[in-house]
């Protein structure tokens, strides 16, 4: 499997705008993605309030583990859930073409049921 990431092009036009993180912001963001839990009240009031849901996760995600992603599903019924295979924690580098038609697709089905037309 060839893993392709942010186009080259892509990539420095976004690092030309952003400023780097410090380590100690990588160390509190880390920490925040391993100590952090939503209890399945507010998951289901966001679920229920948001027009739009998509949880997507990779099958060999090392990160973030899928039973976390199934978890966020169970108590967000109204939420679309799509496990992709043989993909891991970056599916949208991953899969930057197919990522990009799934989000496209989101945006327009959130917008047509803020709306009313869904």
């Amino acid at each position: 499997m060839i893993l392709t990431l942010i186009p080259c092009k892509l990539f420095e036009t976004r690092a030309a705008v952003t400023r780097l993180q410090k380590p100690l912001g990588g160390v509190w963001q880390m920490w925040a993605g391993l100590t952090h839990h939503v209890q399945p009240e507010r998951l289901a009031q966001i679920s229920q309030t948001i027009p739009k849901v998509l949880i997507l996760t990779g099958d060999k995600d090392h990160l973030v583990h899928t039973s976390n992603s199934a978890y966020l599903k169970k108590h967000m019924p109204e939420a679309e859930y799509i496990v992709w295979k043989d993909t891991g924690h970056i599916v949208s580098g991953q899969h930057v073409e197919r990522f990009n038609t799934l989000l496209e697709r989101t945006f327009v089905e959130g917008r047509a049921k803020l709306e009313g037309r869904s």
